[in-house]
């Protein structure tokens, strides 16, 4: 049996988060019209990074043990079916800093944007909580991320 997973087409390459070391099949789904979906399961592969590069975690570098980079973010979430989807940040203040997608048609199951810690002119952002905002056919999610620039 197939089960669907999702993801994200930008330009073209196609990004879907693998959960489980199994065999995948790609199918394009030309039956996905613009719907309502639900957002849910919003999830981040880093919950604190820093677009400056100053932010180091042990582990998967080229070396056993190596500090890996920490510049950006992937912003993962599932939608119920395909919408229409915003994704914008917002400081602890409610400022607008950055529109990742302006309301880009995304597939049913997971999807995943990377943010790289910067505002709408391209600098980076400073130290600080944000807040994620996800709306998909009129329903919104917010979740919380943390940029540690030193």
């Amino acid at each position: 049996t197939w089960s669907r997973i999702g993801g994200t087409v930008t330009g073209n390459r196609i990004r879907v988060p693998i959960m489980d070391l199994s065999i995948y099949g790609l199918f394009e789904d030309a039956s996905a019209a613009a719907g309502s979906g639900t957002v849910s399961n919003i999830k981040f592969s880093n919950r604190a990074f820093s677009p400056s590069g100053r932010l180091t975690r042990p582990g998967a570098g080229p070396q056993a043990g190596a500090p890996v980079l920490v510049q950006t973010t992937d912003i993962s979430f599932e939608l119920s079916a395909a919408s229409s989807v915003r994704i914008a940040i917002y400081n602890r203040a409610g400022q607008l800093q950055n529109i990742l997608t302006p309301g880009q048609q995304m597939n049913e199951g997971r999807n995943v944007v990377t943010w790289d810690g910067r505002d709408h002119s391209d600098n980076p952002v400073r130290s600080g909580l944000y807040i994620v905002s996800i709306d998909a056919g009129g329903e919104q999610q917010q979740k919380t991320v943390a940029v540690v620039n030193r």
